[in-house]
């Protein structure tokens, strides 16, 4: 199977999954820097409700991918899966709001959505160890293999990211039922 096939594939699933296709909406992506466990997703279905975008999430497209079987990795095609839904997004809302750490592939992806014209609004989450380590033990049972062999990876790109690219707005998230957003809906007031 080609990758155009596999990713039309995924896509007939993850379509299915997205909400608010047909809000209008003028063309920014907004995007997360932070490690996993940080907040990312709690912040970006506040904002979906809110804001009527299409939230973007790499958590369900790997269960996608999961669902075909056969892969070892599922990095790899997430990753080119995105990519691809980037250059041939064509909804009327083009407000995305992309659930996923953009610390790894930043370049990459801010290269895309900037040729297709959007604006792009980074929201930096700081957050300390001891938290997202337990959102994640939360979330999953247990700190698994996986996350104990990537952190150190994923902590060094979140702080190569803050030295690289000024975020638009920095939050401090440590008790996601006492985030104060109201900076955050003030500034993306002014953009939607």
């Amino acid at each position: 199977m080609t990758d155009e096939a596999f990713f039309n594939k995924i896509y007939e699933k993850h379509v299915k999954q997205l909400k608010n296709l047909d809000v209008p909406h003028k063309k920014l992506v907004i995007c997360f820097s932070g490690i996993a466990g940080s907040g990312k997703t709690y912040i970006a279905k506040i904002l979906e409700d809110k804001y009527k975008g299409v939230r973007i999430s790499n958590d369900e497209i790997r269960e996608i991918i999961f669902e075909f079987g056969k892969v070892k990795d599922v990095d790899p095609p997430t990753y080119g899966y995105l990519n691809w839904l980037i250059k041939n997004y064509k909804f009327k809302n083009n407000l995305i709001i992309l659930d996923s750490g953009i610390d790894r592939r930043y370049r990459e992806r801010f290269s895309l959505f900037k040729e297709d014209g959007y604006q792009i609004f980074v929201i930096r989450l700081k957050v300390p160890e001891s938290v997202y380590e337990n959102r994640i033990i939360k979330k999953l049972g247990r700190l698994d293999q996986n996350y104990i062999n990537r952190i150190d990876g994923w902590k060094k790109q979140y702080e190569e990211f803050g030295k690289n690219v000024k975020s638009n707005i920095i939050i401090e998230n440590e008790k996601d039922n006492e985030l104060n957003l109201e900076e955050l809906y003030s500034k993306l007031d002014s953009l939607i």
